[in-house]
């Protein structure tokens, strides 16, 4: 994921969750623990709307 990409992300995260209810994320990456990261460093620009799995 580039640098961007989770600043990206995250806005389009936060424009869906304004009209929908509810809006879950998937990272699919099969390398190591890659989906892993990737969603740890999407929760950052998210801020407080992120809700981690549980």
């Amino acid at each position: 994921m580039n640098a961007a990409a989770p600043a990206e992300l995250a806005e389009q995260i936060n424009w869906l969750a304004a009209i929908a209810a509810w809006v879950d994320v998937l990272m699919n990456n099969n390398w190591e623990d890659q989906g892993q990261r990737n969603a740890k460093t999407l929760m950052d620009p998210l801020g407080g709307s992120a809700i981690l799995p549980g």
